[in-house]
Formats: structure tokens, C-alpha cells, sequence
């Protein structure tokens, strides 16, 4: 795309009315991080800058798994039952001796579940 002749911006051309139209927006911005070429707009690309978290490790998993484990069993109604006890005992020796937990297919499913829940388009979260 060439630059119009007074400098107004990109020239946009729309194939299927075949208008042209030139983006002035651009050459007017003083947003410096738009990848903009001229033959490519990337101005609808989100440039954010993604925040890189510590690895979690020994107490902080721990607590993290309780939680999670705590919640899923509430929710089949299995909370404090001997099954559970073996279940978490089981989880905090493989954290204590690698920092992580391998989730049981029933545990990823439950996971799945909370996270479909708390995703806006839930239909779910409507009623």
C-alpha cells in the first residue's frame, strides 16, 4: 500500500465496493509500538506484555492443592471421608518429595469444569 501523495496515511483499498479510503489514524498515533508496515496493519494485534510469575514450590503447592482438593471433594460430597484423608495424605508426600502433583483424571475433570464456570460466555453463569 503506497502513501498518499499529502501524506494522509496508509491507502486502504476495500476489494469488494473497490473504495479507497487511506488510513490516517497511523500517521497521526503516538503509540510507537504498532507493527505497522505498508503492506500489513497489525494496529488489531494486542502488544501486552506478559508478566512472568515465579515458579510456585514447596508450602505455597501445598496450600494450592489443599484448596483444590478440599473444593473438589466437597463437590462429590466425599469432604473428610477416609477415601479423601489416604487421598490427600497420598498428595502431600508427592509434593513434599518433587514440589508437584501428577491430578487424577477425576481431578482434571473438575478443574475443567470450574474453569468452564468462571469463563464469561459460561451459559451457565446466566442462571
Amino acid at each position: 500500500m503506497k502513501q498518499h501523495a499529502n501524506n494522509e496515511g496508509i491507502r486502504l483499498k476495500n476489494w469488494s465496493t473497490g473504495e479507497v479510503l487511506y488510513d490516517t489514524l497511523r500517521s497521526t498515533s503516538n503509540v510507537k509500538a504498532l507493527n505497522c508496515r505498508p503492506t500489513i496493519c497489525t494496529a488489531n494485534h494486542m502488544n501486552t506484555v506478559t508478566e512472568v510469575k515465579p515458579i510456585t514450590t514447596g508450602d505455597a503447592v501445598l496450600y494450592d492443592a489443599e484448596k483444590f482438593i478440599d473444593e473438589s471433594c466437597a463437590s462429590i460430597e466425599k469432604f473428610l471421608s477416609d477415601e479423601y484423608l489416604n487421598h490427600w495424605s497420598e498428595i502431600k508426600m508427592k509434593i513434599k518429595e518433587s514440589d508437584g502433583y501428577i491430578m487424577k483424571t477425576k481431578e482434571l475433570k473438575y478443574g475443567t469444569i470450574v474453569a468452564r464456570r468462571k469463563d464469561p460466555r459460561c451459559p451457565g453463569r446466566t442462571q
